[in-house]
């Protein structure tokens, strides 16, 4: 895909063939043409070529750069979705209410988006310390606007919003930006794969409540804490605990269905088909945290809910089902990749294909959580069995070929191979 074909403004329906493109797309190429969007002074249709593909970034998260506009609503990021997929019952915000109150937030902060910019020039989301040190200093500012600007003259023309939903959008927004320093500092915390300790976690739910209690909104920006929280931090398991726990000694049933909102959300989006459009490791990693969630919600307390049971339950069989239909495909990609170099495999050939092994097995063991474990003993039978028929040329490449079925299919696989090569 060139840049000019992602610079057209032609027919939409040029839009949706590089749509349909880009969502097979591999993810580094996925990321080259974000970054060439993201540098783009106009942008015009461009965003449209992004827009469908925002929830595979959200687990990818490329470097992107950063600027004032992608910063205001950053800490938001997981309850923004497209306009036509929001609902007024739930905790998500339509992409055309951010806009214009980006607008309105730039113009309002007046001379302060000049240092800002200044901090932000050539930096990428991969510089978290300028991140944080920009996000302190802008999401408290915006917040404060929210609390107070009316709303956009602009607003229904530009949204096609009417002024209840200005309310029950800026308001909640306002709570979730006073937090924003707070979840990007754990979201970071996390990615880099140090456990969010209870303590913080507890704090940043105290101030929400603190924060929205009074008003008529307060179930939806403690909702949207929640959401951005579970979906950033992970900590399932303790988040639901904790959220338990003060709605019980806050004697606050606005936490308590401002917590259910929350993981409604997280069930709602659980059954996108990223097991089929991820990289194999960015989906066993989703697979994880989902099994994670689902495990604390079928875990008998306070916070178990029948409905979201049987919600879990289903998800569980989508998702075995998907799951079984990667890996089945996966399989049959990894015995291809042995057949076509065994006969003059290099050194570079077998690094790669223990790195796939591995991928595949992460996956499959991940996989489990959701069902089919007599289905995947069963297809890695077949696997040693396909793979043993495959005659790797000299002693190393066949010590090579044994430790690729001792990672797939365990030591005996690997023993076994071997018994037969050498008799």
């Amino acid at each position: 895909m060139s840049p000019l074909a992602i610079r057209s403004t032609g027919p939409r329906t040029d839009i949706r063939e590089l749509n349909r493109t880009l969502a097979n797309a591999e993810d580094a190429r996925l990321v080259e043409v974000v970054s060439l969007v993201d540098g783009m002074t106009e942008r015009g249709m461009a965003d449209a070529l992004i827009a469908p593909l925002r929830s595979r970034l959200m687990v990818l998260r490329p470097a992107r750069k950063l600027s004032l506009n992608r910063m205001i609503f950053m800490p938001a990021d997981p309850v923004i979705v497209p306009a036509p997929q929001w609902r007024r019952d739930t905790l998500t915000v339509p992409r055309t209410a951010i806009s214009c109150l980006a607008t309105q937030i730039r113009t309002a902060l007046g001379d302060a988006t000049v240092s800002i910019n200044a901090e932000l020039a050539g930096a990428t989301s991969a510089d978290h310390q300028t991140m944080l040190r920009c996000g302190q200093m802008l999401w408290p500012l915006a917040a404060n606007i929210l609390d107070t600007a009316p709303m956009p003259p602009d607003w229904p023309e530009s949204t096609g919003l009417n002024a209840a939903d200005h309310a029950g959008i800026v308001r909640p927004l306002s709570v979730l930006l006073r937090q924003g320093g707070a979840v990007e500092a754990m979201a970071l915390q996390h990615e880099a794969g140090t456990t969010v300790l209870a303590a913080p976690l507890r704090d940043c739910l105290i101030d929400a409540i603190n924060q929205s209690a009074r008003h008529e909104w307060a179930t939806r920006a403690m909702g949207m804490v929640m959401a951005v929280l579970l979906a950033r931090v992970g900590q399932s398991e303790l988040l639901i605990m904790l959220v338990s726990d003060l709605a019980a000694s806050m004697d606050s049933q606005a936490a308590r269905l401002a917590s259910d909102m929350a993981i409604d959300l997280l069930l709602d989006r659980a059954g996108e088909p990223f097991t089929s459009t991820l990289e194999l490791c960015d989906a066993t990693e989703a697979l994880a945290r989902l099994a994670t969630l689902f495990d604390a919600l079928e875990r008998p307390g306070p916070s178990q809910r029948p409905t979201s049971k049987a919600r879990v339950a289903q998800l569980r069989r989508e998702l075995d089902t998907s799951c079984r239909v990667r890996f089945e495909a996966e399989m049959t990609g990894f015995v291809e990749a042995m057949t076509a170099n065994a006969a003059a495999r290099e050194a570079d050939d077998a690094v790669a294909l223990e790195q796939q092994a591995l991928a595949l097995r992460t996956f499959e063991l991940t996989s489990r959580s959701f069902g089919g474990t007599a289905h995947y003993e069963r297809m890695l039978g077949l696997l040693s069995r396909e793979l043993a028929e495959v005659k790797p040329a000299g002693r190393t490449a066949v010590m090579d070929h044994a430790r690729l079925l001792e990672i797939l299919h365990g030591p005996e696989a690997g023993l076994a191979f071997l018994r037969l090569e050498t008799h």
